[in-house]
């Protein structure tokens, strides 16, 4: 059986439920042994940056080429639901000329799903942000 599931929360806090899930044994009916529950990712994340630095994290992302050119981008039917589900704006391009910061990113997809501008404020709100932004 195959469950699927999100996650949004502090980091460090999924990655230990997880560990945890992947620790479970149960037995296989009629085979007499057991197996290990298989935690398998299938992630989606939201990075939280300041406004003016959201075409250098793209950059860092995407190598430094627009995702919209990206194999695999227009392949991917979900895009469009995912986005309108979470109520985003489509990934904007961005100057390829600008400097690109160094990320680790390979032998994986990164799909680009949308964008939300966060509202005016003068800084994180403890009280109703537990991640602090």
């Amino acid at each position: 059986m195959h469950l699927d599931i999100i996650t949004r929360g502090i980091k460090r806090n999924v990655d230990k439920m997880i560990a945890d899930l992947g620790s479970y044994w149960f037995p296989w009916p009629g085979s007499g042994m057991d197996v290990q529950v298989a935690v398998r990712p299938i992630q989606l994340w939201e990075i939280v940056m300041p406004r003016a630095n959201l075409h250098d994290v793209m950059r860092m992302l995407w190598n430094g080429t627009n995702p919209h050119n990206e194999h695999g981008f227009k392949e991917w039917a979900g895009t469009k639901a995912l986005q309108k589900a979470l109520k985003l704006q489509p990934i904007p391009k961005f100057d390829e000329k600008i400097p690109r910061y160094r990320l680790y990113n390979q032998d994986m997809s990164i799909v680009p799903i949308g964008v939300k501008d966060d509202k005016d404020h003068e800084g994180p709100d403890p009280e109703h942000c537990p991640e602090y932004l």
